[in-house]
């Protein structure tokens, strides 16, 4: 239904001003934040921005990337500089090392590479490709046959970025930008130096609206997504740069005729091309970032002119439908359908850290330190005390809710010592105490593992290095 809906867009006048009503409406309901740009040709007829978001906004676009990453690598072919028939592993000798010639680039640009995925927190500090190759020793398989069953792959992507720096002698930021976006004159478009006012925040849904999921969920998302081998899903661009990047595919000023048709052209038996999703004349990409709560969404045509950018937040998680089906009914004229907006366990916990609601309980914690007659009552309430505090101030930090929590116990030992000896308590006094050790000890886990959690995605590759 949605593709036919693209067919009817793309036959007559996009309906830009129904499209603008639909993300208005989403943005006074609390469901987008985001900006839109709409263009036929050079002429633009929508550029508009929605919500809490700064003037002419960046945005992060995810798997978007994988389509400049792909026509990097067709304009590397193109330059006589490397074969997209040629195996990944005669590039990379570590990835050689592991499953020998392996998959095609080609392969890899439409997800046919078999390859297995490597599974790493893409929040940590920013790998180089000299930091991933023992992850890629260690983790690295064909899992099938090159070319014999499609499976959507950030690995391959990942591995095209590394050739790219291998076959260009360049960064692949530097090469995506000498081969791609300086020619087309794209230069908000890039990984690094976008710690800027005009950077669109992560958001997330709460029951009170949309939170800015970084600050909500700092011990959570201590990076971005942004890192320099991130030929995956680390860019960053503007939707009216998006557009154009699109138009400067089709007009054939990056690439020759030959490439350009080849990176769009879907592999047998599927709608997977180099980078994009290929449907008749609709050739479009989604991007998103979770848990960060990033989405982007990007079509063109090959029959005409038009290319729609919509990027922002929420993502696609919080989202029923995906934002680029209601986008696509809105330009075509047709009744958009509900979006549904759900929290999810991480909209509770970001209400809670939005609200400081774990420094209120925290206070509480402290109070309840005070409670308690006898010497064993004392204790039980000391330990339900200490666990309280523990656990709401060690989400803020790992360091405050142990010294919080090694307060109320010293204060809760004076008590207990200065209570008289026949206050011993009952059974009740006892369960307490036995309760109050298990929470006590369930707050420690959970304080530990999110300091574990902080420390390896500060020191995650040095420690892969050191274990290689």
């Amino acid at each position: 239904m949605v593709w036919v809906l693209f067919a009817a867009a793309m036959a007559q006048a996009p309906n830009v001003d129904a499209l603008d009503t639909f993300l208005t409406e989403q943005a006074a309901a609390g469901q987008f934040v985001g900006a839109v740009a709409v263009l036929d040709g050079d002429q633009v007829l929508l550029h508009q921005s929605y919500g809490d978001v700064p003037d002419n906004p960046l945005c992060r676009i995810g798997s978007v990337t994988k389509s400049f990453t792909a026509a990097t690598v067709y304009a590397l072919q193109d330059a006589g500089m490397l074969s997209v028939d040629d195996a990944v592993g005669t590039w990379l000798p570590t990835v050689h090392d592991v499953v020998g010639d392996g998959p095609t680039l080609r392969q890899l640009m439409t997800h046919r590479g078999g390859l297995s995925e490597l599974v790493f927190n893409p929040w940590v500090r920013p790998p180089q490709w000299d930091d991933l190759k023992p992850m890629v020793r260690a983790e690295l398989t064909q899992e099938v046959p090159p070319g014999e069953r499609e499976e959507y792959s950030n690995t391959g992507f990942l591995l095209l970025a590394a050739t790219i720096e291998a076959a260009s002698g360049l960064s692949y930021e530097d090469a995506v930008k000498q081969h791609v976006l300086a020619p087309l004159n794209l230069p908000d478009t890039r990984i690094t130096g976008v710690d800027d006012d005009r950077l669109i925040s992560g958001r997330i849904p709460t029951v009170v609206g949309l939170v800015d999921s970084q600050r909500a969920l700092p011990r959570l998302m201590p990076y971005d997504g942004r890192y320099p081998i991130g030929g995956q899903g680390a860019l960053v661009s503007s939707p009216v740069e998006l557009a154009r990047y699109t138009r400067g595919l089709a007009s054939g000023r990056i690439l020759s005729d030959g490439a350009r048709a080849e990176l769009i052209r879907a592999a047998d038996g599927s709608d997977m091309a180099a980078g994009w999703v290929r449907d008749d004349d609709v050739v479009w990409h989604n991007g998103a970032l979770e848990p960060l709560g990033i989405y982007a969404y990007v079509r063109w045509s090959t029959s005409n002119d038009v290319a729609v950018a919509v990027c922002g937040s929420p993502s696609v998680s919080s989202l029923r439908p995906e934002l680029r089906v209601p986008v696509e009914q809105a330009l075509a004229g047709e009744t958009t359908d509900v979006v549904e907006v759900s929290s999810g366990p991480l909209g509770w916990v970001a209400l809670v850290s939005t609200l400081c609601l774990h420094w209120g309980v925290g206070v509480l914690g402290l109070l309840l330190s005070l409670l308690g007659t006898s010497k064993i009552g004392r204790v039980g309430t000391s330990f339900w005390s200490a666990s309280v505090v523990l656990a709401c101030f060690g989400l803020t930090h790992a360091g405050l809710g142990l010294g919080m929590a090694a307060v109320v116990l010293v204060l809760s030992g004076v008590r207990g010592w200065r209570a008289t000896e026949r206050e011993r308590g009952g059974l009740l006094a006892i369960l307490g105490v036995v309760s109050g050790a298990l929470a006590l000890a369930g707050s420690s886990v959970f304080v530990g593992l999110l300091a574990l959690m902080t420390y390896l995605t500060n020191n995650l590759w040095s420690l892969m290095a050191a274990g290689a």
